[in-house]
């Protein structure tokens, strides 16, 4: 009778911890967000500064942090490569090891997409050639309140082709080029990506992205994870570097985010 009744209280304390998690990830008790009409733009250029920290000034008028995990990876300022002015984004990310994902990219919060926006965004990326890319990621859109951020990320899939999932959630649908259009992604040079979503939880989002002049993603479909959900945080440059066997070096210049168009 004793272990009957501690196994239930197993049971029961498992159930409501599910449960609590389910409730916070599925946020049923929050209120529907607010919709921001007005017009917002970010963009950075990487100039104007002399220095990484300058970056991350206390006025909060440009990007807020960083990733850079293991410690040995690398994220700093460089004169290599621009794609206009003196200096881009060095990022560099080491492989994957002991299950821990390696990164090396900024991040910019305070932003509030919601439920019926349009997030335009553009970037121009450089990534270093001399083996696959397969598993890196380089673009994400997420939302920081939820447990492990969950968010619209791009990334790069076998072959070499862009692809997007929305990450770290239940059901994530991942929207792919055609298997016989699929055009991969060119090394050792600026690449423009652009990216036009308009967010809902259900069947009616759109994610349109365009690698230089070509659109390679026209996908219908959940861009969100539930209607009270904000992407509030944007994080650029290589988001997660999933291969156990590359290491990859990817510069960034000219990011822009806005809620309008803004091309």
């Amino acid at each position: 009778m004793k272990l009957k009744r501690i196994l239930l209280s197993v049971v029961l304390l498992t159930v409501a911890t599910l449960a609590g998690l389910l409730a916070v990830r599925m946020d049923w008790f929050e209120p529907i967000p607010a919709r921001n009409e007005s017009a917002f733009v970010f963009r950075d250029s990487f100039e104007k500064a002399a220095v990484f920290r300058d970056l991350f000034p206390q006025d909060l008028s440009r990007w807020h942090g960083i990733q850079q995990v293991p410690e040995r990876n690398t994220i700093d300022l460089s004169t290599e490569k621009a794609h206009s002015g003196q200096q881009s984004l060095k990022c560099f990310a080491s492989v994957k090891r002991n299950d821990i994902t390696s990164k090396s990219d900024v991040e910019r919060e305070l932003l509030h997409f919601v439920k019926g926006d349009h997030v335009w965004s553009e970037c121009w990326l450089w990534l270093k050639g001399g083996s696959s890319a397969e598993h890196v990621f380089l673009w994400d859109l997420e939302s920081s309140h939820k447990w492990q951020s969950p968010g619209r990320r791009i990334y790069l899939q076998k072959g070499d082709v862009i692809a997007s999932d929305l990450g770290k959630w239940f059901f994530s649908n991942i929207f792919r080029q055609p298997p016989q259009q699929a055009v991969p992604f060119p090394f050792d040079r600026w690449v423009r990506l652009r990216v036009h979503l308009f967010l809902s939880e259900q069947s009616d989002g759109i994610m349109e992205i365009w690698q230089d002049d070509t659109k390679v993603i026209d996908a219908h479909g959940q861009t969100l994870p539930t209607a009270r959900t904000i992407y509030d945080r944007l994080e650029v440059g290589i988001t997660a570097n999933g291969s156990t066997e590359h290491a990859h070096t990817l510069y960034v210049d000219d990011v822009t985010i806005s809620r309008r168009a803004f091309w």
